[in-house]
């Protein structure tokens, strides 16, 4: 395995191979294979792992020159976000793999359509036609079809192109089928299903107890089903008594890290339980025996035994994210006193309505306002509700400071590490 170093924010290889003797990991993959150096760090001061590009390019059946220039590029650049993110300034693992993994994918598709092009600086507008068009015919949802582009509209920002990639909507064939839809139109809670969450817990925990506490986990604090697997229970216990939150860092989206504020009692108790559950002090949630991909695969095997399926044929219509709804829906209500627009529920002040939102995004791992409605539903337009703000800021005088909306033209929202008592 060829020796890797930082320098000027990219990484390089090095040719002081004998100073690799450092503990490393390395996983040897279908398709790449990478290096994890905990001492290597990156701006931030998180380590990141180390993709073998040109390893991953060589599997490919594109032209020699590009397998090159694109290794290069994602050698430089893969480590960051394509767009910047509060608080975060380097890509988590997953999103590296998967920009790279794509980006491959897709100049072989192009080159299998019939455009084996010699370089990168030949790629076209008539060129992404033709790759939306063949995803379209081979069945690629317009979900599917728009990360696609996502990655490849980064690869060309690298480029200094990024305009090149015009939006999925004036390229799908298909209209009827296109489009995607920001905002909850379907209350996807376990309770707007009519489950009952307690009794249907009670029965996996029969099954098996640490699936029945991640779903918990997943319902007292909003975690992603990731963060749950991830979760050090002992740890999250101590943040819990001694700073009344609980902090969120591994499994997240993007790799941002997260505080989320204890608001009942019961979610000590679900730490209490998560934690005798814990082999070690700093554990997580997966057991020893299994490897993160195994208990994924025991995980799902265990909800499906339930009846936990999105198609209500097969089972009660719900996924285990509808605990993670559940959760951020209940805060919106705590906080306004009004449900879920999805839920049936009006609009409260605007000032409230602002801070609830920001509230909710914040403990949902998000950092635009907007996306509350993902779990919330159709809400009033920022711009609407900024106009009104000045006005009713007195009706959020009772929030916790980190609530009080600041600056919220430009969606910046409140740290999440609040003060609420237990």
């Amino acid at each position: 395995m060829r020796a890797v170093s930082h320098r000027h924010g990219g990484l390089w290889p090095s040719s002081r191979s004998a100073q690799t003797s450092s503990k490393h990991t390395e996983y040897l993959g279908t398709q790449y294979r990478y290096t994890f150096k905990p001492e290597l760090k990156l701006a931030d001061n998180k380590a990141t792992p180390m993709i073998d590009y040109r390893a991953l390019t060589s599997n490919y059946d594109f032209h020699p020159a590009i397998k090159r220039e694109l290794a290069d590029l994602l050698q430089h650049h893969n480590h960051r976000p394509a767009r910047e993110r509060r608080g975060s300034s380097v890509c988590s693992f997953r999103t590296m793999e998967r920009r790279a993994w794509n980006l491959c994918s897709t100049l072989s598709d192009l080159h299998q359509i019939g455009f084996p092009i010699t370089s990168l600086a030949n790629l076209r507008e008539k060129h992404i036609a033709a790759l939306v068009t063949h995803w379209h015919a081979k069945g690629d949802t317009y979900g599917t079809a728009d990360n696609k582009l996502a990655y490849l509209r980064a690869l060309l920002q690298w480029q200094r192109r990024p305009n090149l990639v015009m939006p999925l909507e004036k390229l799908w064939p298909d209209a009827a089928t296109g489009g995607r839809n920001a905002i909850a139109t379907q209350d996807k809670s376990w309770t707007g299903a009519q489950v009952d969450v307690c009794g249907l817990l009670a029965q996996i925990a029969l099954t098996d107890q640490v699936v029945a506490a991640q779903l918990e986990l997943q319902w007292s604090f909003g975690l992603r089903k990731s963060e749950a697997f991830l979760l050090r229970p002992v740890v999250a216990l101590d943040e819990a008594v001694s700073r009344i939150s609980v902090g969120v860092e591994f499994g997240t989206k993007g790799g941002r890290p997260r505080q989320v504020s204890l608001t009942d009692v019961s979610q000590v108790d679900v730490l209490v339980r998560c934690a005798a559950l814990a082999v070690s002090a700093r554990g997580t949630m997966i057991p020893p025996q299994y490897s993160l991909a195994r208990w994924n695969n025991h995980y799902y095997h265990v909800l499906r035994t339930h009846g936990i399926v999105r198609d209500t044929n097969q089972g009660l219509g719900v996924t285990s994210h509808g605990l993670r709804h559940q959760y951020l829906q209940s805060r919106y209500e705590a906080l306004t006193g009004q449900p879920a627009p999805v839920k049936g529920g009006a609009a409260p002040e605007p000032a409230l309505l602002i801070a609830a939102m920001a509230r909710v995004v914040s403990d949902a791992g998000h950092c635009a306002l907007y996306k509350s409605q993902a779990y919330l539903g159709k809400l009033p337009s920022l711009a609407r509700l900024g106009k009104l703000l000045p006005h009713t800021a007195p009706a959020i005088s009772f929030l916790t400071p980190d609530d009080h909306p600041r600056s919220w033209n430009q969606g910046a929202i409140p740290s999440s590490a609040g003060s609420r008592s237990v």
